[in-house]
């Protein structure tokens, strides 16, 4: 794969798990409500737990589309 491609490729992913972990602290029943289950009984350690995950999903991917970009503007395709 291409680094221009995977760099597309982590910048979606990184889109994606922000709007996962506002739509987990804005809207905290949504995993109950998509699933009609309520896996925490109730508690909402589930979906804080969903939350982190989605907060380290963006930080990593974002760290990784920086880094891939750098390496594009640093050596430009030919």
């Amino acid at each position: 794969m291409s680094r221009r491609v995977r760099l597309r490729v982590e910048v979606v992913l990184a889109a994606v798990s922000t709007v996962l972990t506002v739509l987990s602290l804005a809207w905290p029943t949504w995993f109950e409500d998509w699933l009609g289950e309520s896996p925490d009984g109730g508690d909402g350690s589930a979906e804080r737990l969903l939350a982190l995950v989605w907060l380290a999903g963006t930080v990593l991917f974002t760290l990784l589309a920086r880094r891939d970009a750098r390496l594009l503007r640093a050596r430009p395709s030919p």
